[in-house]
């Protein structure tokens, strides 16, 4: 799944709907979502090189999306669009999810997991200073 999402992420360029002179707009409802192999999530770039970033997209996540523990080697920000997410750190419980609006946090290297366990799906915002990756762990 990693692979897949890699490279499709990491070949795709954003194709905001308008761009002159540093102005990028990006309707929700006409951002280029793909899903990759493997993968029941789905991206859409919205500006920026997912090589070496800086780099924005949106990431859905399906309704019952259980998600898996991983980590990124670089921070990011993220903000809840629409729907209901969970966001949890290695060790801790789930809790309460989170509804739209609400931002994280996230340090490079710190072991997460994103999950929608709502029947509907999840949008986020999500904003990585340096390029975006992910690595899976047990």
């Amino acid at each position: 799944m990693v692979g897949g999402l890699w490279l499709a992420f990491a070949t795709l360029a954003a194709s905001p709907v308008s761009a002159q002179d540093g102005f990028h707009l990006v309707p929700l409802d006409e951002a280029q979502f793909f899903a990759a192999e493997g993968s029941p999530v789905e991206l859409a770039v919205l500006w920026g090189d997912p090589t070496d970033g800086p780099v924005a997209f949106h990431l859905k996540l399906p309704a019952g999306f259980p998600g898996g523990m991983h980590f990124h080697s670089q921070d990011y920000h993220a903000a809840v669009v629409s729907g209901q997410h969970s966001h949890w750190l290695e060790g801790e419980d789930p809790g309460e999810a989170n509804g739209p609006g609400t931002y994280y946090f996230q340090p490079g290297g710190q072991v997460h997991q994103d999950a929608n366990f709502g029947d509907e799906e999840v949008i986020l915002f999500i904003f990585f200073p340096v390029g975006f990756d992910t690595t899976f762990v047990e």
